[in-house]
């Protein structure tokens, strides 16, 4: 067996592993509008959609748009409004629950489905303002978008974080645009596939196998 055969495994096995790592994540899956205010008292709402699927490549990007080699993806999931000509007390005072959830085909594992609840409601801002809002993120005033993360693969390290904007609506907007954001954070650790192992013991089998032989006919000789 050449030393030249050898290399070439090694070789071979090295880049297999290397292009299971550097390859794209496809995330795909549905999302769902599970819970969603539509009666008094309170602002009553609907949605342009309750449900829908989503399939996007992300990896680490290389600068170029549009080469599939992208770190985030932007993903239209409905818009909210409301189906009442005016905001009362009543929708001000009594508020709403909104819950959105992910779940995904693709990868797997992953540690999904992913949830986000929010609230609904109305506002009246003297002179300025009166419509509903959504917001995501009750504790924070300066903030209404929601944050979760997928983790997936094989040792569930791989990560991507997903973003929901909120807002207010009605007004001069009379709905409000809903989108995910999905934003590669990193892959998951690559598991070489069995061929690939197959590829990389072989030659470091033979190569043992080769100098073993060596070894052998020097003390002979």
């Amino acid at each position: 067996m050449s030393n030249k055969f050898l290399t070439a495994l090694a070789v071979a096995g090295g880049l297999a592993l290397c292009a299971s790592q550097a390859s794209a994540t496809t995330f795909a899956g549905n999302w769902y509008l599970d819970e969603l205010k539509t009666s008094d008292p309170g602002l009553a709402l609907t949605a342009s959609a309750f449900t829908g699927a989503f399939s996007v490549d992300l990896a680490p990007s290389d600068g170029n748009a549009g080469n599939g080699n992208e770190e985030i993806a932007v993903i239209p999931l409905f818009s909210l409004y409301t189906t009442e000509s005016s905001i009362d007390l009543d929708d001000i005072i009594f508020t709403g629950t909104a819950k959105l959830r992910f779940e995904f085909t693709s990868p797997t594992p992953n540690n999904g489905p992913t949830t986000v609840v929010g609230s609904t409601g109305g506002v009246v801002i003297p002179f300025l303002f009166k419509g509903g809002y959504l917001d995501w993120n009750p504790s924070n005033v300066l903030d209404n978008n929601a944050k979760m993360q997928l983790s997936y693969g094989p040792l569930n390290d791989g990560l991507m974080s997903i973003y929901v904007n909120g807002g207010t609506y009605n007004g001069s907007n009379k709905q409000l645009p809903v989108a995910a954001t999905f934003d590669w954070d990193h892959d998951a650790t690559a598991v070489p596939e069995p061929a690939t192992w197959a590829l990389m013991i072989s030659g470091f089998g033979l190569a043992g196998a080769t100098l073993r032989r060596r070894r052998m006919a020097s003390a002979v000789a």
